[in-house]
C-alpha cells in the first residue's frame, strides 16, 4: 500500500489501533500508546473486542534475523529432565534481564485519556492517590485501570469461553477479586511495573542440540544432521509482538502453565535464576498481616482470572481435580502457592 512516510498509513488510521486525538503522544505505537489501546479494548463489549483484536496483527514490529533450531513445542517430548531444568534456569535468567530494562518516559497525556470515571484526576494531568492506599509507581496507572475494567465483564467473558468450572466457583469470582479501585491499588502496592513479554509459550522458545548431542557430531548452528539428538539447550525467546508494561508476575503465567505444564519444581528452578523481588516490601512486611493482598499467589490468580486469554481452561486441564474446588483460594494455593515461598534477592 503506498505511503509517503509522513503521518500514519491509511490502513492504520482506518483501524481501531489509533482512535481519537493521539497527536500528543511521542509515538502512536510506543509503549504507552499500546497501553492506551489495551485499556480501550478492555472496555469494549466482548464481540467488538474480539473483532478489534484482529487489528493488533498490524501492530508494527521488525524481524531482524532468522533463528536456527526447533521450537520447544516440536521437541519437548524428547527432552530429558536435565534439559527441562536447564530451560527453567534459562527462562529465569532472561526474564530477569527483560524486567530490569528501563521503561520509556511516562506519557502524562495517558492520564487524561483513561476512562473519565476511574477517579484518577482532580486537574489535567494531575494524578491523585486513592484514600488509604500507599504510593505506587505512576507507570502502574494504566495497568490498574485496565484490570478494573476487565472485572466489569469477567463473568460474561468466562461464560463465553465455556470455562469448565462449577456454578459455585463462577458465583464466587467477583467476591474473590479486588472489590474496587482502592483494592486494585493493593495489587501494585510496593511494586514497579516492568516490560512484560506476555507470550512465552512453547512455540516461542527455540531449542538447539547441545554441541556433543548428535551421535555423528553433525550439529552446527542448531542444524542436526543424521545423528540422534541426545540433549537440547535453549537458545532464543521469540515473538515480542505482545510486549507491554505491567506486573512482572504476568510473564510467569504462560511459562508455568504452557512451558512447565504446572511443574512446580521447574517454577522453583526459574525463580532461583530470576533473582529479583516481585515487590519492594521486605519479607517481614509481607508476613506481618494476613491480608490476601500480601500473597503473591493471590496476585497471580487474579491475573489468571482477568487474563485476555482463556487461562483458566488451561489450569483446569492440568489440574482436573480443581474443577470441583470449593473456593478460588483452593485453586490459588494449588497453582501458585510456591510463589509465597519466594522472597527474591536484593
Amino acid at each position: 500500500m503506498p505511503w509517503d512516510g509522513k503521518g500514519l498509513p491509511e490502513v492504520i488510521t482506518n483501524s481501531s489501533l489509533v482512535t481519537g486525538d493521539s497527536s500528543h503522544y511521542r509515538s502512536h505505537f510506543g509503549a504507552w500508546g499500546r497501553k492506551l489501546f489495551e485499556h480501550r479494548k478492555a472496555g469494549m463489549p466482548e464481540l467488538q473486542s474480539t473483532n478489534s483484536a484482529v487489528t493488533t496483527k498490524m501492530w508494527p514490529y521488525i524481524i531482524t534475523r532468522r533463528c536456527q533450531g526447533k521450537m520447544l513445542a516440536q521437541i519437548r517430548e524428547s527432552m530429558s529432565r536435565k534439559d527441562s531444568q536447564s530451560l527453567a534456569s534459562f527462562l529465569g535468567e532472561h526474564l530477569s534481564h527483560l524486567h530490569r530494562l528501563p521503561l520509556p518516559p511516562f506519557e502524562t497525556a495517558l492520564l487524561t485519556d483513561l476512562k473519565p470515571n476511574m477517579g484518577w484526576l482532580t486537574a489535567p494531568n494531575t494524578l491523585v492517590p486513592v484514600p488509604n492506599s500507599s504510593c505506587f509507581a505512576t507507570e502502574c496507572v494504566a495497568f490498574i485501570s485496565t484490570l478494573v475494567i476487565k472485572k466489569e465483564n469477567v463473568i460474561d467473558r468466562l461464560t463465553k469461553w465455556e470455562v469448565p468450572i462449577t456454578k459455585n466457583l463462577m458465583a464466587k469470582i467477583k467476591e474473590y477479586l479486588p472489590d474496587d479501585l482502592e483494592e486494585f491499588h493493593l495489587l501494585c502496592e510496593g511494586k514497579t511495573c516492568t516490560w512484560v513479554h506476555s507470550d512465552i509459550m512453547d512455540d516461542n522458545v527455540y531449542m538447539e542440540p547441545s554441541t556433543d548431542s548428535a551421535s555423528d557430531g553433525s550439529c552446527t548452528d542448531g542444524r542436526v544432521g543424521e545423528g540422534v539428538v541426545k540433549s537440547w539447550k535453549p537458545s532464543y525467546i521469540l515473538d515480542f509482538s505482545d510486549l507491554t508494561i505491567g506486573d512482572p508476575l504476568l510473564d510467569l503465567i504462560p511459562i508455568h502453565l504452557d512451558v512447565f505444564r504446572g511443574d512446580v519444581s521447574l517454577l522453583k528452578q526459574l525463580l532461583l535464576s530470576y533473582k529479583l523481588p516481585f515487590t519492594k516490601k521486605e519479607p517481614e512486611q509481607m508476613q506481618a498481616t494476613d491480608s490476601k493482598f500480601q500473597r503473591l499467589s493471590y496476585h497471580a490468580m487474579c491475573y489468571c482470572i482477568l487474563h485476555d486469554e482463556d487461562v483458566l481452561s488451561a489450569i483446569f486441564s492440568i489440574w482436573e481435580g480443581l474443577r470441583s474446588a470449593n473456593s478460588w483460594e483452593e485453586v490459588e494455593e494449588k497453582v501458585w502457592g510456591e510463589l509465597n515461598n519466594y522472597n527474591g534477592f536484593s
